[in-house]
């Protein structure tokens, strides 16, 4: 699949506020990866040594609770994934998997960091982001409805 990366990193949520020399840097870094159905992306628990840009197709995004493994959130273009483990070195707090045939982006974290503390206001954002997620997550798995 032919991407432009530089366009969908400038069109995330997150990564729109870099420049064009930090979208360059962070485009270098890219490696496009494209899985079937149901490829468990990264495991709840697992070190986070990378985190994710979804190019094409969805994510299921699982947490286990006391009952078992719920469902918390779908992800589609442009999602950012795994971003919290992954830059501050904590365990993953989900679970994630492939709907279908998804392409992504995989961005090293010691390698993306470089370049994020370049934009200290992107990677406040970014960890502002998983940490609301993380609580979504607690919410949902819980049972808390918002």
């Amino acid at each position: 699949m032919d991407v432009d990366v530089k366009d969908l990193l400038k069109n995330t949520q997150l990564l729109s506020r870099l420049d064009e020399a930090g979208l360059e840097r962070l485009e270098g870094l890219a490696e496009q990866v494209s899985y079937s159905d149901g490829h468990e992306v990264v495991r709840e628990g697992d070190p986070g040594e990378s985190f994710f840009v979804i190019v094409a197709g969805l994510l299921d995004v699982t947490a286990t609770s006391l009952s078992g493994e719920k469902t918390v959130a779908t992800l589609d273009r442009g999602a950012v994934v795994g971003e919290l483990s992954a830059l501050l070195g904590e365990p993953r707090g989900a679970t994630v998997r492939t709907v279908g045939e998804t392409v992504l982006l995989r961005f090293q974290a010691a390698s993306a960091l470089e370049v994020l503390r370049d934009y200290p206001s992107v990677l406040a954002s970014l960890e502002d982001l998983g940490l609301e997620r993380s609580a979504v997550t607690t919410d949902r798995v819980l049972g808390v409805e918002d």
